[in-house]
């Protein structure tokens, strides 16, 4: 139990969000007071009076459609129409109807004297409606960036005992920090209960106040997600939840949140009009202040959840809890963890939306300059629209030149008839032609779906500079047939580039980490052909080797024998040596299997001597795969099996899953359960990063089975692949803390800010090796970052031949280190840099066509293998980025 030295802790979560300054008026209410209120302000203007009969009926229809397209943010184009401007007629209906923001400001003046004198902690979040985003998946992901990381801070507030004013939190739940949203709720809400923990509270009294009425954090699958990050996070200090909803939740989620809050001893209320809000807050008080209910109070509250677990009439499936002061939580049981994996497993086709840009992508979509930093932006829109996205801005005030033709919702009606539609454009619009009957998708961040009325949509264009996505026929290099893994690999590289281009500062020629990765670059320039990298990796192996026999001289005899292999490259034959000696076989199989290339000192399994450094066997295998032939490609999954080890399980599954994407959900959570579920618990349960994973395993799968079958018909022999697939062992090292699979398919919540890092790493080497290319890129606005996350999403499969592709995977999961991708992906810039040269459409056409690359078979291997990319080099990039350095 935490100690109760610091009492209580009151954790109050608001949801702020655009909608808490809009009025609460319906459609209706809306249509009701428009034309009234417009005439009324009309008839008092002489000049209005003196119109004729046809000019007054044009101006009455001009001024509502103005009063629909809401405030423009701009007071001179506001104040145009003088009393009749749109931002007095939205004012008064905020003060006839009321705001969000309004009932929550006075809901926290009622609950101040109950609060007031403990330590309260405010987080403002803001979730999405509906559907799961761009913007939503940064924001449920760790900070990739100082940026992100100072938005996050700034929506949270620490009011210690005495200081809690509900006057003094107006303008704090209205803030936003340089345009960007706040973070989700689950992850912070987890977040902030391990921290109360720590620093030592008896309990922790949460109030959770939503403000849409769709939002995504209040889907079932979210909130089960939920308590089961709560759960596992939190040992000993599950809090005490309540609820408060303003408007009409679902049936559905109005049961989930209801039974989150019975689950861990707390009421859930809703305000559905005004009169219900002080009875809602008197209610709550007597929650917060701990004088009118005790922890006993809610621990009783909570055994007659558990009793309706026992039973099974409860509506989701949560965790069990302990029901008493002393015992709060018990330790986590297997069959938690299969609820979670059913939660996501039941979520998995769940698409992520790509077509709406997160924030930083917004930023520079709607940059309307030229300017260097944000130049990018073009090889961005040319990305997109390989996607089958067209990006527009506009930034001048006045129309946009666009006829739209409304969704026809009528019973026959299907597919894109069901969507808003261009119909014609009109100057300034038509200079960018626009192809007529391209689908509307997006304004700035906001989705735009069948349901968006035109009121929404003119309201939204009003702004400058406002952005707009269509849907127009895929134009280049992905496949219109896209799989839901493959569209999630070309999303997520356009989100890593977004948060590295717009959160990290400019690489600088002169300043760490670019001036330290280009002299290495320069010092081993010298070193680099492939005769003096070869004496160099004989020398450490005989020095390792040397080190671990000591006086006996048969293990030095093994070492020549071998070295004379190595100079032939002959894998076999070194395999035969290893069977007819005992002191080769040693060199051979010791120290290699679960090894860490990281470790500095292991001791061996028979003589117990420490080895400083990586063994003689690990760099005897490591240069037969750099410079032999390549293994057999019948014996490689088990090889792969053999140098990663035995893999640890957290219990015994004696069900195999149907599918791949439901194993790699299995092992995810097996591996990282926190990250996986507290990411998962922000996109409504959905998993995307399972489909990419799923994509890229099985298409590495075929691959892998294809060259064996392959090998073994050149070889006229009747016995076929020795593996069927990807065991359940080796996948769970896959995704691991070794390969960091889990990581790299953006399966936890860790996954996005490993991803820029990469793209970092990839933009220091690209430019250390390559700076004339790196210079020319920059100049027309290209991002090979883009191309590069794509690639390593995807392990380059169709990159290059099917043999350096095998062997960059063998390298990969011995190695086990990225560094591998981040080398051919240097080699590979190199070798297409004569396709690189001309504008930015030209460059990113010669990216994306890679069946024109043509690239001869083991050039790319050869290539990569003498590029200057190492891990403390890596390491240091990853450093000079991260805070304390831990990524």
């Amino acid at each position: 139990m935490a100690s109760a030295g610091k009492g209580c802790l009151v954790l109050l979560c608001i949801e702020a969000s655009e909608t808490l300054v809009e009025p609460m008026c319906t459609t209706a209410d809306l249509q009701q007071e428009l034309v009234p209120y417009v005439l009324s302000q009309l008839v008092q203007n002489a000049a209005f009076l003196k119109l004729t009969k046809p000019e007054r009926q044009m101006r009455v229809k001009n001024l509502t459609q103005k009063m629909l397209s809401g405030e423009t943010g701009d007071p001179s184009v506001d104040e145009e129409d003088g009393d009749i401007a749109p931002h007095r007629f939205w004012s008064h209906l905020r003060t006839k109807y009321g705001t969000r923001k309004g009932h929550l400001l006075e809901l926290l003046k009622l609950l101040e004297p109950s609060v007031k004198d403990k330590q309260v902690v405010l987080l403002r979040y803001e979730s999405e409606v509906e559907a799961i985003s761009t913007s939503l998946f940064v924001r449920a992901s760790e900070p990739c960036s100082s940026v992100t990381r100072n938005v996050a801070a700034t929506s949270r507030r620490v009011l210690p005992p005495g200081e809690f004013a509900a006057d003094a939190l107006g303008e704090w739940l209205q803030d936003c920090f340089n345009g960007r949203r706040a973070p989700p709720l689950w992850p912070r809400f987890v977040q902030e209960c391990k921290r109360a923990e720590v620093e030592g509270f008896s309990e922790v009294r949460a109030l959770v106040i939503c403000t849409a009425a769709r939002s995504v954090d209040t889907t079932p699958g979210a909130i089960g997600l939920a308590a089961h990050a709560l759960r596992h996070q939190s040992t000993n200090l599950v809090p005490f939840v309540s609820h408060l909803g303003f408007g009409a939740q679902s049936s559905e989620r109005l049961a989930a949140i209801s039974e989150l809050c019975a689950w861990s001893g707390g009421h859930s209320f809703e305000v559905t009009d005004p009169s219900t809000l002080r009875p809602a807050a008197l209610g709550l008080a007597s929650i917060l202040d701990g004088k009118s209910l005790c922890a006993n109070d809610f621990l009783e509250r909570r055994r007659y959840y558990a009793q309706k677990q026992t039973m099974k009439t409860c509506f989701l499936s949560l965790p069990r809890l302990g029901v008493d002061a002393s015992s709060d939580a018990t330790s986590s049981l297997p069959e938690d963890d299969l609820i979670v994996e059913d939660l996501i497993k039941d979520n998995l086709n769940t698409e992520l939306d790509g077509t709406v840009s997160s924030e930083s992508m917004l930023m520079v979509l709607s940059e309307t300059t030229l300017a260097m930093p944000r130049r990018w932006g073009r090889s961005l829109r040319c990305w997109r629209e390989s996607r089958g996205l067209r990006d527009v801005v506009f930034g001048e005030p006045g129309g946009l030149g666009l006829e739209l033709d409304e969704p026809d919702l009528s019973e026959g009606s299907t597919g894109d008839a069901r969507r808003w539609r261009l119909r014609a454009t009109h100057p300034p619009a038509s200079a960018l032609k626009m192809k007529e009957g391209s689908l509307l998708l997006s304004v700035n961040h906001s989705r735009v779906h069948e349901g968006t009325p035109r009121s929404e949509i003119a309201r939204k264009v009003a702004a400058r500079p406002v952005a707009l996505t269509f849907a127009t026929p895929a134009k280049t290099g992905i496949s219109a047939n896209r799989s839901i893994g493959e569209t999630f690999a070309a999303v997520a590289a356009e989100i890593a580039v977004g948060e590295l281009r717009e959160g990290l500062q400019p690489l600088k020629k002169d300043a760490p980490p670019l001036k330290t990765a280009t002299d290495r670059v320069a010092a081993a320039a010298p070193l680099a052909e492939a005769s003096k990298i070869r004496s160099r990796q004989f020398d450490k192996v005989c020095a390792e080797a040397k080190l671990q026999a000591g006086e006996h001289s048969s293990m030095l005899q093994a070492v020549a024998l071998l070295r004379c292999l190595l100079f032939t490259g002959d894998l076999p034959t070194a395999a035969r040596a290893s069977s007819a000696s005992r002191s080769c076989r040693k060199l051979l199989t010791e120290g290699v299997v679960a090894i860490s290339p990281t470790t500095t000192a292991t001791a061996t399994a028979e003589s117990g001597r420490k080895v400083r450094g990586k063994t003689a066997g690990y760099h005897l295998w490591r240069w037969l795969l750099r410079w032999g032939p390549g293994l057999p490609a019948k014996c490689r999954l088990g090889f792969w099996e053999w140098t990663l080890g035995p893999a640890s399980s957290k219990r015994d599954s004696t069900k195999e899953p149907a599918t791949l994407s439901e194993r790699i959900v299995e092992a995810s959570v097996k591996v990282d359960p926190i990250g996986v579920i507290v990411l998962s618990s922000s996109l409504a349960a959905a998993c995307p990063g399972a489909s990419l994973a799923t994509y890229v395993l099985e298409g590495l799968q075929t691959t892998v089975q294809e060259a064996a079958a392959s090998e073994s018909a050149s070889q006229t022999s009747s016995s076929s692949s020795s593996s069927s697939g990807l065991s359940s062992r080796l996948l769970e090292h896959i995704l691991g803390d070794d390969l960091e699979g889990r990581r790299l398919w953006l399966l936890s919540s860790d996954g996005l800010a490993g991803l820029v890092l990469q793209a970092r790493c990839l933009q220091v080497m690209i430019a250390a090796h390559h700076p004339k290319l790196f210079r020319h890129f920059m100049n027309e606005g290209v991002a090979p970052e883009l191309f590069f996350c794509n690639w390593l999403l995807t392990l380059f499969q169709g990159c290059c031949p099917t043999a350096d592709l095998l062997r960059l995977w063998d390298s990969y999961l011995f190695e086990r280190s990225q560094k591998v991708f981040v080398r051919a992906a240097v080699a590979l810039f190199g070798l297409l840099e004569d396709k690189c040269k001309g504008d930015v459409d030209q460059i990113v056409e010669a990216l994306l066509k890679k069946e024109a690359w043509e690239l001869p078979k083991n050039k790319l291997w050869q290539a990569a293998s003498e590029t200057k990319v190492t891990r403390a080099m890596l390491s240091e990039i990853v450093g000079k980025e991260t805070p304390d350095g831990s990524r």
